[in-house]
């Protein structure tokens, strides 16, 4: 975005992130993937959206945390092998759903859709932020008994 009167994407993760702390990932309605440092906190924040849209991968070892969009941004870090994780090749080929922060290369992680990995003095936490189960449930039976809420094309059949 351009223009005097437009904010970027990074603009409005600021400006959520310093309003509303880690609870800025519960506030936006598009998708996103972004890393963020609080100079502040001495601290590293990751997030990624409820739905996965965009991907996020780390590595981490001695001395360092990295992270990148793409797995080979991060097979430029000297330390971070390429080598396959060949159980996660056999699970991916089984057609098993992805879950955790493993992924089909051994040195590196993903972080999973609806979590927050933090990094803060050399210590790595992992928080769920969104949880479905927690989400009330829609009136779909009494939606359905309400014919008038049915297209007209439906309502014609019955």
């Amino acid at each position: 975005m351009t223009g005097p009167d437009r904010v970027g994407d990074a603009g409005l993760i600021m400006a959520a992130y310093q309003r509303w702390g880690e609870g800025c990932v519960d506030r936006p309605r598009w998708d996103f993937a972004f890393a963020l440092w609080d100079r502040q906190a001495g601290r590293l924040l990751l997030a990624r959206d409820f739905i996965g849209s965009r991907p996020l991968f780390f590595a981490h070892g001695p001395g360092f945390f990295a992270f990148a969009s793409m797995p080979k941004g991060l097979f430029a870090v000297p330390d971070v092998s390429n080598a396959l994780d060949e159980a996660e090749i056999d699970a991916y080929l089984a057609l098993l759903p992805a879950h955790g922060t493993r992924t089909l290369y051994r040195d590196l992680s993903r972080v999973p859709p609806g979590h927050i990995p933090t990094v803060h003095g050399g210590q790595r936490h992992l928080h769920r932020y969104w949880r479905p189960e927690e989400m009330p449930a829609l009136p779909v039976g009494r939606i359905c008994r309400s014919r008038r809420a049915w297209p007209p094309s439906w309502r014609a059949k019955s």
